[in-house]
């Protein structure tokens, strides 16, 4: 939804009002977002224990969440068209200054609550409430110092007042993605204030009145200070609060951040597993690799992994999934294997395990994020993969990953190179920016094909959809694929592997079969349709980055993993993605069940702290 820009017009009436999003209606004095805003509570069932709130992705959300949503939605309607006007009209430079970045932040906060809103299905209004186009009115009519005085004075005490607002809802929201959302909130807020303060015009006046508290007196200047008080020392806690949770089973167990399955809590322990080995493999070649670049590049990949050592932790232990304290055998054979060496053997033998290590997980990250219906598993994956994804450059860039440091490339079957030359028995072809396989070169094509049906699918659905967001998302994916068409068409142009010029049957049926739907339908049928495509190629585009041997496949497998990513976020933010529009999850038969409900939780393993392997 495109956040429309209103004229500043003069209204005569100002009401008493100075909430930020304060929803009095102009008629009656209601007070509430409104019946459009209220609407949201018949769409779900509310719970029991308290009506105000429903069921929700991420959580229960209260009456409080979501009239935080309609807050700063309205916030922005506001102040985006007086931020505007005061870059231009204000008296001072200072406040032309910062009203006009105050109005610029406004576009980014208002596109992140309509983005949380449509996750959450919660309607937004399209205008501002009668006491804010009251306040537009009182600024429009001021001149000179008295315009920027009005203008901030109104600014300042609109974001004192939410300002609590946004602290309380974080504090008591039972909704992961409100809990979020305040949080980017408050820091808008908070910056906000600042900018306003620093106009030089936030008087008195302009602030709230404080908490109504009872404080201790201030100690007189003609009395002793009382002494400084002891450091506090807490009770170390003894673990985590044992609530009721569904027992485990072979199905995904239920969580609040959505179901959690096998393949989801074996990324955990995957990811775990890696740093239990990689870290001090990583601390012992920064002392003794031969070579500079090996010491800093795997230096630099360990101090990384404790970073994402305590990221995997957190998500655990939230998720209630025990994590394992050691290496596997495998990994403590390899860890013998690389502090067995010497010279450039030892930088060898470290970057090939690590580089075959890398390589294997990395689709098997990439599947999880495709297939997730878990929310802090799919954040997580996304957090993963970059991480991934760079330490395979950092080990690349050593100059010592050769072709049986990688993984094999998956099996598939595509044309050769137009005049390219001899091909290995495997298909294999030699470019000068190394071997291409036909795994390369079918990732090629399968991106020319995305786009093919992908692009007239999103500009028809800018169009037709019958949502806001489907036609906003939609349309820039079609877009950024015009962007990945380019790409992909010079990459292939470089390497002489010959492209499509039209969708493929399966795709053309499923252009025919959202052509045909309206309403409701169309926008569920195109999400379902493309976040399905995007689920199945997502992991093998992590599969090629993992195993060419071709630089500019390599680099080309990278900026496309960031564009279906993109899209599948885009995707899943419409609302309509549901478990039929994501691919199965990889198997994962030894993956951990959740620690039930009434048994004692799993504490929080230590962060890695192994010794360094010893070594001649």
């Amino acid at each position: 939804m495109r956040v429309r820009q209103r004229p500043i017009v003069v209204i005569t009436a100002l009401s008493g009002s100075v909430l930020l999003g304060g929803c009095v209606a102009a008629a009656g004095g209601e007070t509430g977002p409104g019946p459009r805003a209220q609407a949201v509570a018949a769409s779900t069932a509310p719970t029991p224990a308290d009506p105000g709130l429903v069921e929700a992705r991420g959580g229960p959300l209260s009456a409080a969440d979501r009239d935080l949503l309609v807050k700063v939605r309205l916030a922005g309607l506001w102040e985006l068209p007086v931020g505007r006007q005061a870059a231009q009209r204000a008296a001072r430079a200072r406040t032309r200054e910062n009203l006009g970045q105050i109005a610029r932040m406004h576009v980014d906060l208002d596109a992140d609550v309509r983005s949380v809103a449509a996750k959450l299905r919660v309607p937004l209004p399209d205008e501002p409430n009668a006491d804010q186009q009251a306040w537009i009115a009182e600024i429009s009519g001021k001149q000179g110092l008295a315009y920027d005085r009005t203008a901030v004075m109104r600014l300042r005490m609109a974001h004192g007042k939410v300002f609590p607002l946004i602290a309380q809802v974080r504090a008591s929201t039972q909704n992961t993605l409100i809990r979020d959302f305040a949080e980017r909130s408050a820091k808008f807020v908070n910056t906000h204030m600042d900018m306003l303060e620093a106009t030089g015009f936030a008087d008195a006046a302009a602030l709230p009145p404080p908490p109504e508290v009872t404080g201790p007196v201030p100690v007189p200047p003609d009395e002793d200070l009382p002494r400084e008080p002891a450091a506090a020392s807490l009770p170390t806690p003894d673990g985590l609060a044992v609530e009721d949770v569904p027992e485990s089973s072979e199905e995904p167990a239920p969580t609040e951040w959505g179901p959690l399955s096998g393949a989801d809590r074996d990324l955990l322990v995957k990811v775990r597993q890696a740093g239990l080995w990689e870290i001090p493999v990583g601390r012992q070649a920064a002392q003794r690799a031969s070579r500079a670049k090996t010491r800093e590049n795997l230096g630099e990949i360990a101090r990384m992994h404790v970073d994402l050592d305590a990221d995997v932790r957190s998500v655990a232990a939230k998720l209630r999934v025990p994590l394992p304290d050691l290496p596997s055998d495998v990994q403590q054979g390899w860890m013998a294997e690389i502090s067995g060496q010497d010279g450039l053997a030892y930088d060898r033998t470290a970057v090939a395990r690590l580089r075959m290590a890398h390589g294997k997980v990395f689709p098997a990250i990439a599947q999880v994020r495709a297939s997730t219906q878990n929310t802090l598993i799919r954040d997580f994956a996304e957090r993963s993969a970059k991480f991934v994804n760079a330490h395979m450059d950092m080990l690349e860039a050593t100059g010592l990953v050769d072709a049986a440091a990688l993984p094999p490339p998956p099996e598939v079957a595509a044309a050769k190179p137009a005049g390219s030359g001899q091909t290995s028995p495997d298909g294999v072809v030699p470019t000068e920016w190394g071997p291409l396989s036909p795994a390369d070169r079918d990732l090629l094509v399968k991106v020319r094909l995305a786009g093919l049906w992908e692009i007239p699918v999103g500009r028809q659905a800018a169009q037709r959809a019958a949502r806001a967001r489907t036609r906003e998302n939609l349309g820039q994916i079609a877009r950024m694929h015009v962007e990945l068409d380019a790409d992909v068409r010079s990459v292939a142009a470089k390497l002489r592997v010959p492209l499509p010029d039209e969708p493929n049957a399966d795709q053309r049926a499923w252009i025919a079969e959202i052509s045909g739907k309206q309403g409701l339908a169309y926008d569920r049928t195109a999400v379902m349709r493309l976040r399905m495509a995007h689920g199945k190629v997502f992991p093998l585009i992590a599969q090629v980055r993992a195993s060419t041997q071709n630089t500019l496949i390599r680099d080309f497998a990278e900026r496309s993993a960031k564009f279906v990513n993109a899209h599948m976020d885009m995707l899943e933010a419409t609302g309509l993605v549901g478990p039929n529009a994501l691919p199965p999850p990889p198997d994962a038969d030894d993956a951990p069940d959740p620690v039930p409900f009434g048994e004692p939780a799993p504490t929080e393993p230590p962060a890695t702290a192994l010794p360094r392997p010893t070594g001649p």
